[in-house]
């Protein structure tokens, strides 16, 4: 599938940079804290609607509450 252009310097470029990097991933309150950016779940669909495949894994923190990581997903369209 071919992916169509993120639009330069958005918000879903500036999340899709930092999730493109090897390893990386990120939950809502990591999003704020290293990227200043909101509501990361509609910026995640937003991302799939340009063809990306995103991972969701959900986590708990110390206190056992949830919450959701998102990972880029690499395949050969993303090499």
């Amino acid at each position: 599938m071919r992916k169509r252009k993120i639009r330069k310097n958005s918000h879903c470029d500036k999340i899709l940079s930092f999730l493109e990097i090897e390893g990386n991933s990120l939950s809502s309150w990591e999003c704020i804290d290293h990227l200043r950016i909101q509501n990361l779940p509609l910026r995640i669909k937003e991302i799939e609607q340009y063809g990306y495949i995103i991972d969701r894994k959900t986590e708990n923190d110390e206190d056992g509450n949830s919450y959701m990581r998102y990972s880029l997903v690499k395949d050969a369209d993303n090499e």
